[in-house]
């Protein structure tokens, strides 16, 4: 036990002075009015209950209200400073709503005391009068709310109380005190009721005879020791205890189970090297505290979660498409050149002329393919000869260029006509099915990640000589699955599931440019990413396959390129007009099957099904069934000589 000597602060010991005398009056035969607890129902407006409806409200306008309410009379000597902020649709009383204020106004050094009918807002940095102070009985502990100051007398029965109060005194409240009546033994300790209620619990346990105190050790075999010790701790009155528990949860009512087990003195102190708990309680409560830790410690439930998503692009192309044309011949006579012939040309600038020799080749254009070229320019045919040419363009091509293909193509060509006829129709199907499982337990996260970390340019830095550094973050890319289930005892799981597919566009010019060097005039690109990904929350039954999400697209393209009248002629018009028909559909959707495995025989037998999808070559089928099957140490030597002779 940690003994200090004790040193009051002023308040404190003025406080504990003052509550010490009235206490000592009281107990010797002189009576002095107790405080009076606020009535549960002192007007016809706390008749049927109070509820809260605040958001930052000034306190004033809190505490005015809260009076005219309850017909009590106000002294605001001093405003607390901030606001409050509560809402609950749930009926209080009057003094439990006063102990709701009590929780926050004490956080922010300042509290609403009652007497009578009066109600008095007091600075916590200044003495609180004693006739203010309620004195109360350990046994009044359970029923009393949590953020009422009171005075609590405790008669140490084995032990100094000077030793103790030692002690205590480190545990009060900057508000609270703590005095010694040494003629009696007793401990006098001024504070709000929630820490009345821990140190109360503590010199209880003190006060036991250690010969008669039964100390256990609970070995733990799943669960983490300091889990357990903070959920039973907390079950024995810790949570009705926090001051927190009380603004947030909406009520300041203590709940059946904590009144029942309020008697309940226990310690469990967490042993983490051995995974075990150290057990400090009354005899009869052991049994009690060994039963819920064996609840708490049952083993979980693992849950397999199998996430199936099956991508299907469907694209159909449709093409026909002609092209036509005629011309003078002599048009073709000007693209083509018999012999090597040169072409002078004179420049004069100023008084600067230059001359330029040009070698006019015999591989002139645009030849017999003239229907998509512009026209000869061999100026020594028939120059001043009009030659015509009619034609029909429709960028037919001999080649589809989103395909990469033309289908079938036909054309020929004269010096006088040319036509080009090209029919193209394909099919493009593609299935991919990706399969991601992953096992874990209730209510612990889970991930499995099959892909690639891609380093991606996040941004640009300057250095001082003006030189720009890419800014490289990891990214993660791939086929991803983050799972949190949660399996209820009626089979059914609740699962926080990230299903993802993604990649990075890679190569120059795939991705989006955001910053250019202007001393080099290098590009940097930040890449693009193809994501596909589903994010939520469902309730699915064990076993049960349910769509996670899903889309389905689909896009049709239809073109028609003719020469106008022409093109309409039934039959006939084929010959000037070019017709595509694209269609291409995307499906997309993801299943989510959770399949919960209670015992190691479901276990097994999901393992020897996965087995069965999987195409594992005999020889390493054998080494798994080795390695998986509990072996002697025979079997082990065994082993060793079976992978050598594989290795060799």
């Amino acid at each position: 036990m940690l003994i200090k000597k004790r040193s009051h602060l002023k308040k404190k010991g003025r406080l504990a002075l003052a509550v010490a005398s009235s206490i000592c009056v009281a107990f010797f035969s002189v009576a002095i009015p107790a405080q009076e607890s606020l009535p549960k129902t002192s007007s016809t407006a706390s008749s049927n209950g109070y509820t809260f409806n605040f958001t930052a409200a000034p306190w004033s306008d809190v505490l005015e209200r809260f009076a005219e309410e309850t017909n009590y009379a106000l002294q605001l000597t001093t405003v607390p400073k901030g606001t409050f902020h509560f809402k609950s649709k749930e009926k209080y009383t009057a003094a439990e709503a006063l102990d709701i204020m009590n929780g926050q106004l004490i956080d922010a050094g300042y509290i609403l005391l009652q007497r009578d009918n009066f109600l008095l807002v007091h600075d916590l940095d200044k003495d609180i009068p004693p006739s203010l102070v309620r004195v109360i009985k350990a046994e009044e502990l359970d029923d009393a709310l949590g953020n009422e100051i009171a005075t609590l007398n405790i008669r140490v029965q084995n032990g100094d109380a000077n030793l103790l109060a030692d002690e205590i005194e480190l545990l009060v409240s900057e508000f609270g005190a703590v005095d010694v009546l040494s003629e009696s033994n007793s401990i006098i300790i001024t504070d709000v009721v929630r820490n009345l209620r821990k140190l109360d619990d503590l010199l209880m346990l003190s006060e036991l005879d250690i010969s008669r105190r039964p100390v256990a050790v609970i070995k733990l075999n799943h669960a983490p020791a300091d889990v357990i010790a903070e959920a039973i701790n907390q079950f024995f009155g810790e949570a009705s205890a926090n001051p927190t528990a009380t603004r947030t949860t909406a009520t300041p009512r203590r709940s059946s189970a904590s009144s029942s087990l309020a008697g309940v003195k226990a310690l469990i102190v967490p042993e983490m090297n051995t995974n075990s708990l150290l057990v400090n309680a009354q005899p009869r409560y052991i049994d009690l505290i060994r039963q819920l830790v064996r609840d708490l410690d049952a083993p979980p439930s693992q849950v397999v979660i199998k996430a199936i998503m099956v991508e299907v692009d469907l694209d159909q192309t449709d093409e026909f498409g002609i092209e036509l044309g005629v011309q003078d011949s002599v048009l073709f006579d000007r693209s083509i050149i018999s012999e090597i012939l040169t072409l002078t040309e004179t420049v004069t600038n100023g008084e600067i002329q230059t001359t330029n020799q040009s070698i006019i080749s015999q591989q002139g254009q645009p030849g017999f393919a003239f229907n998509n070229q512009s026209l000869g320019n061999n100026t020594a045919i028939n120059p001043s000869r009009v030659g015509g040419q009619g034609i029909s363009n429709f960028s037919v091509g001999r080649i589809n260029g989103d395909a990469g293909f033309g289908g079938l193509v036909l054309s020929g060509g004269s010096d006088s006509v040319n036509f080009l006829l090209r029919a193209l129709a394909s099919k493009r199907n593609v299935s991919i099915l990706s399969r991601p499982q992953i096992r874990t337990v209730h209510n612990k996260p889970a991930k499995i990640q099959i892909g690639q970390e891609v380093p991606v340019v996040d941004g640009v830095t300057i250095t001082a000589v003006g030189n720009a550094n890419p800014v490289i973050r990891q990214s993660d890319a791939g086929i991803i699955l983050e799972v949190t289930p949660r399996i209820s005892p009626d089979g059914t799981v609740v699962v926080d599931v990230n299903a993802e597919k993604s990649s990075y566009r890679s190569g120059p010019g795939s991705g989006v440019p955001i910053f250019t060097d202007a001393t080099s005039g290098s590009v940097i690109e930040a890449p693009i990413k193809d994501l596909t990904k589903a994010d939520g929350t469902v309730s699915v039954q064990d076993g049960q396959t349910i769509v996670l999400g899903g889309m389905i697209g689909n896009q049709t393209l239809v073109s028609e390129s003719k020469v106008p009248w022409l093109g309409d002629i039934p039959y006939v018009g084929k010959l000037f007009r070019h017709d595509l028909e694209t269609t291409v559909r995307k499906e997309l959707l993801i299943f989510l099957t959770p399949t919960v495995l209670r015992t190691a025989e479901d276990s097994r037998m999901h393992d020897e099904v996965e087995k069965g999808f999987m195409q594992i070559p005999c020889k390493i089928e054998t080494q798994i069934q080795r390695f998986t099957v509990p072996q002697t140490f025979e079997m082990i030597e065994a082993d060793s000589v079976y992978l050598n002779e594989s290795s060799n």
